[in-house]
This record gives structure tokens, C-alpha cells and sequence, in this order.
């Protein structure tokens, strides 16, 4: 298994449907320029792979770029290990951002908690979990670490949380509603960044490194990766998402992808997203 973010059944778990606040919203929104977004993770064997051959942002072609790819994960448990992280990622992600905003200080959270310590809340460790049961665990834990108290390792460990070393609380969560764009566009205008669950099967995602990225063939139902939508806007007339990964700064234009707004959904960006309350 590849992946980290594992689709599941949904929790009895009282929650919010977002709904939308009707206003204009702004032709493109970054919530980078707004000190909303923690640095790209870039750790564990996904930052030691990456940092290897940072020429590889620099190659064009498809053939070297994927030789570069097998050359940082030699293995499925480096690119597996090098996924979770992302998956993680997002859903402190999108915490780091609200906690930024409400509390007006923004700190890189540990996403190895969530990978040691919320197994009693559907997730698995290292072979993935779900955004929603990672911010009910974080509610009913009373917070979650630092990234510097409790670092990511990308493996299976004993729960080491430390309540002294809180940093962020979580008091409930909201989903937009499956499928839809426009309560996608509207959340990430108004309320800050967005955990999302993506189809990143393709090698085109995994090879990509510049542009809107356009991929026809992905799925809109069979998600295997989680990561961060921190905005969107237009490329020389094409609609994006603009999404943080955890791959390290190395990987598509300095961590982050282009993704296609406004095609069906593509590559079913929307069809599983949501926020934390703080």
C-alpha cells in the first residue's frame, strides 16, 4: 500500500456542513502572503530522497524526471513513507493555518502524533487514516505537539504525546459539501487553508514540475493522497487550485502543484475536504 490517506466509513461523530457565504469572492486568494502556511515539510525519507537530486526540478524530460523519481524512492516503503507524510501534513496543515488565524501565531504542528496516537479513532499509522478522524482525535486528546517536540519519523511508534507541549486545540470540524467547487472556492476565500483528498496515482503527479496540471485520467472517487489547498487563481486562463504537498521544495514548483479548478472535480479535489474549528 502506497498510500497514506485511506478512504473510509464515516464516523457517527457530530459535524458541520459548510455553507457557503453567497459574497463575490476574489479572483485568486493566497493564504502563503497572509502567514497562514507553515513551511514545505520536507523530512524522514522523503526529505532525504528529494535533497539528493535537487537538479531534478531543472529536467525536462519525462524519462530523466522519472529516473530521478526511482532514484529518490528506490523502494514502495520510501515512496510510501514519503506519502504519509503528506498525508499528515494536511491535516495539521490546515490547523497550523486556522490556529495562525484565530490565534495570530503560526507553528508547525506533529504529524507523527497522529500516526502514533489516534489509532482508537479509525486511523492506522503509517498505512493511513482520515482527515475528520484525525480532528476528532485532536479534540478529544486536547491538542496536538509541536513539530519540534514530537518530529516526524515515518514509522509505527508508541503514542509520546506530551500535553506540556501543546501548541493547538481543535473544538470540531466542518466537510464541504462532497463534490462541489464553488463551497470549495468559497471556504478557501473565507476561512483559510483546506485539508483535500486527491487521486495522486498518475506519474504525471508524481513527474510534475511546472503549469496547470491537467490530468484527465484521474479519479474523482479513488483518493490516495491527502494534501493542503492553500488557494487558487488562473494561469494564462486556466482555473487552479493552488496545493501544498509534503515532498519536499524540490518536488513541483517549490512543493506546491497547480491543480485544474473547475473541471469536474478533477482528480476529486473536492470531493473530500474539510476544516478544523478553533
Amino acid at each position: 500500500m502506497l498510500n497514506g490517506y485511506r478512504k473510509g466509513t464515516p464516523s457517527n461523530e457530530p459535524r458541520e456542513t459548510y455553507k457557503p457565504s453567497g459574497n463575490s469572492l476574489p479572483a485568486s486568494t493566497d493564504w502563503r502572503s497572509k502567514n497562514a502556511v507553515t513551511p514545505i515539510k520536507n523530512q524522514g525519507q522523503c526529505g532525504s530522497c528529494w535533497a539528493f537530486s535537487t537538479v531534478s526540478t531543472q529536467i525536462q524530460s519525462r524519462g530523466d524526471r522519472y529516473f530521478f523519481f526511482l532514484k529518490c524512492f528506490p523502494t514502495q516503503q520510501d515512496f510510501k513513507q514519503c506519502k504519509l507524510l503528506s498525508d499528515f501534513a494536511q491535516q495539521t496543515g490546515s490547523l497550523e493555518g486556522q490556529w495562525a488565524l484565530k490565534k495570530g501565531k503560526l507553528i508547525s504542528l506533529s504529524e507523527q502524533q497522529l500516526v502514533d496516537c489516534s489509532g482508537n479513532y479509525g486511523n492506522d499509522g503509517c498505512e493511513g487514516g482520515l482527515m475528520d478522524q484525525a480532528f476528532q482525535y485532536i479534540k478529544a486528546n486536547g491538542g496536538l505537539d509541536t513539530e519540534s517536540s514530537y518530529p516526524y519519523t515515518g514509522e509505527d511508534d508508541s503514542c509520546a504525546f506530551n500535553k506540556k507541549n501543546v501548541a493547538a486545540t481543535v473544538t470540531g470540524y466542518v466537510d464541504i459539501p462532497t463534490g462541489n467547487e464553488a463551497a470549495l472556492q468559497d471556504a478557501s476565500a473565507n476561512i483559510g487553508p483546506i485539508s483535500v483528498a486527491i487521486d495522486a496515482s498518475n506519474w504525471s503527479f508524481q513527474l510534475y514540475a511546472e503549469g496547470v496540471y491537467n490530468e484527465p485520467d484521474c479519479s474523482s472517487s479513488s483518493l490516495d493522497h491527502g494534501v493542503l489547498v492553500v488557494g487558487y487563481g488562473s494561469d494564462s486562463g486556466s482555473d487552479y487550485w493552488l496545493v501544498k504537498n509534503s515532498w519536499g521544495t524540490d518536488w513541483g514548483i517549490n512543493g506546491y502543484i497547480k491543480m485544474s479548478r473547475n473541471k469536474n472535480n478533477q482528480c476529486g479535489i473536492a470531493t473530500q475536504a474539510s476544516y478544523p474549528l478553533v
